[in-house]
């Protein structure tokens, strides 16, 4: 019901959704939503638990979200293939200014 309810928010600036155990599943389901909000400058996905598959799902949507100038993904665990198809997709965000990754974990 939220997904439903945020794909019409295309003028949200912020998306808190730290600590809700997204997961994998989740954050594949979300970045079906993230694509439809395009005014999103802040995202925080933190200890969401979300894995290899929840980082290129994260990835997948960065290309959408092009005014976004801050990333929280602390304390998940993505491995280091999640981790870098984000950063990969970072370099296309000239207003990124924040993205935080402390407590990660590799593994």
């Amino acid at each position: 019901l939220l997904l439903l309810r945020l794909s019409f928010c295309t003028k949200l600036l912020e998306l808190d959704l730290s600590n809700n155990g997204l997961g994998a599943e989740g954050c594949q389901a979300l970045s079906g939503v993230l694509g439809r909000l395009t005014s999103l400058t802040q995202l925080n996905l933190s200890s969401n638990m979300l894995c290899l598959e929840g980082g290129q799902a994260v990835a997948s949507s960065l290309v959408h979200l092009q005014l976004l100038a801050s990333l929280n993904l602390r304390d998940n665990k993505m491995g280091f293939e999640g981790y870098t198809a984000v950063t990969q997709c970072l370099g296309q965000h000239p207003h990124l200014k924040d993205f935080w990754l402390e407590k990660f974990c590799l593994e």
